[in-house]
């Protein structure tokens, strides 16, 4: 059984993917030392190979959002759309076409990443951004409280 804390994260990732329009979104911690991240929670999700997928900082678009300490989105019009360095293992197991991943804040860096992503054509806008940015700082204060009761 899935503990409160565990259970308000997911509601948390679930309610950010309807208000933003998302067809998926997912939220990835550290794991072991933090050097590593895995995706923990999910919500549109298409299969569970996410659960499988480990997100290094500066690879794929995760990872680069993680690296840079800033919001970063991966579509058809953006001009690092085909660098491999932002190639998405997680937006192709869910065939998403636009993704955005905004770094979840703490006082030390980065408490995780937060991805949400679309599977049609589409572009987020600096106020999708500015939405998803308040959502991550949120995100932050939720994943804060489930580290204390631990």
């Amino acid at each position: 059984m899935r503990n409160f804390e565990a259970d308000t994260i997911s509601r948390a990732v679930h309610y950010i993917r309807v208000t933003s329009l998302s067809d998926f979104t997912a939220l990835a911690l550290p794991i072991d030392d933090g050097s590593k991240y895995r995706w923990q929670y999910a919500s549109g999700n298409m299969n569970h190979r996410y659960r499988h997928m480990i997100v290094k900082r500066g690879k794929g678009l995760p990872g680069m959002a993680l690296l840079l300490g800033r919001s970063l989105i991966k579509d058809i019009a953006s001009k690092e759309a085909n660098k491999p360095r932002f190639e998405c293992s997680l937006m192709l197991a869910e065939g998403l076409h636009t993704a955005a991943a905004i770094p979840i804040p703490d006082g030390f860096g980065a408490a995780g990443v937060l991805m949400v992503g679309v599977r049609h054509p589409h572009s987020y806008t600096d106020t999708n951004l500015i939405y998803l940015e308040q959502c991550a700082i949120e995100l932050s204060n939720l994943v804060e409280i489930s580290r204390y009761k631990t």
